[in-house]
């Protein structure tokens, strides 16, 4: 998986995979609005910390700990990992 070839649909594929892989009984649907808080669905602290930790691992993406805290609900993380993958891919360009 390369950084260029990931638009905001496939980071939210993969996201949504690390949900599914550390909270096993959520069906698609109940992760399926941007709006949904991971909190609000049981993920508790060190399951929130493990989604976002296999989601970097997945896309190959370091992001510092005090942007991804800004990320308040699932489409923010989205958003977030997409930027910096864009933003990553825009440094390697030039």
């Amino acid at each position: 998986m390369t950084a260029r070839s990931l638009d905001r649909a496939a980071v939210a594929d993969v996201v949504r995979r690390s949900v599914r892989e550390v909270l096993p009984d959520l069906t698609p649907e109940m992760i399926a609005d941007d709006s949904v808080r991971l909190a609000d669905v049981g993920a508790n602290s060190v399951d929130r910390v493990e989604i976002v930790m296999l989601s970097l691992e997945s896309l190959s993406l370091a992001v510092p700990a005090a942007e991804l805290a800004s990320a308040r609900n699932l489409g923010g993380l989205i958003d977030l990992l997409t930027a910096s993958l864009a933003s990553r891919a825009g440094a390697t360009a030039r």
